[in-house]
């Protein structure tokens, strides 16, 4: 009688034991393919905030080439859609009255 108790006892301990084993693998096949997501985002991320200096850079130099050409309406008016507002005029540097620092 002990013996049989003894037998199904470790015959279901095995059996949730492999279920354990299982479910374990599951949950690591599942991070790894979230943590291949993560990765890929941050490399798309990483490769935007890249590429944001160029943008500048080209969006400036057709700002300065409307301004320089003296009506090119079609770029203006593509900066436009980008809600880009090119100025022709160039502004006047804010400058703030000298004044003396206080000596104590």
């Amino acid at each position: 009688m002990g013996s049989r108790i003894i037998y199904w006892l470790s015959t279901g301990l095995s059996g949730i034991l492999l279920l354990l084993v299982i479910g374990n693998a599951w949950l690591f096949q599942g991070n790894v393919d979230r943590q291949a997501e993560v990765n890929n985002r941050q490399a798309a991320i990483q490769q935007a905030a890249e590429l944001d200096g160029l943008n500048r850079t080209i969006l400036q130099t057709l700002a300065n080439f409307t301004v320089g050409s003296k009506g090119d309406k079609q770029i203006e008016q593509m900066l436009a859609t980008l809600g880009i507002k090119v100025n022709a005029e160039p502004s006047a540097p804010q400058t703030q009255p000298a004044t003396p620092a206080k000596q104590r």
